[in-house]
């Protein structure tokens, strides 16, 4: 059997993305005190691993029966992020 530093699992190696990208919102947190955008970091970092995952037509995302997620990470998730993107530097410039 094999261990899981020595071999991990895509779905492991996607959760230790997610936590680097959780510590990277969380900095940029507390640097700018700013909720908003600390969440908007992390929502386009998980989208961007999702987004090359489903790309990639990944095997685990069919595996676990979760087509959707696939989906939601192609054609929603992104336009989302840039309409929220929009939205935060549009509320920066009022400010």
């Amino acid at each position: 059997m094999c261990s899981f530093l020595k071999c991990p699992s895509i779905l492991s190696i996607i959760s230790w993305y997610a936590f680097i990208i959780f510590l990277i919102a969380l900095f940029y947190y507390i640097k700018s005190r700013n909720l908003f955008r600390s969440i908007l970091v992390f929502s386009v970092g998980l989208n961007l691993i999702f987004f090359v995952e489903a790309a990639g037509n990944s095997l685990w995302m069919r595996i676990y029966n979760v087509q959707w997620l696939q989906y939601f990470s192609l054609f929603i998730w992104p336009v989302a992020n840039v309409f929220f993107i929009i939205k935060s530097f549009w509320k920066y410039e009022k400010a």
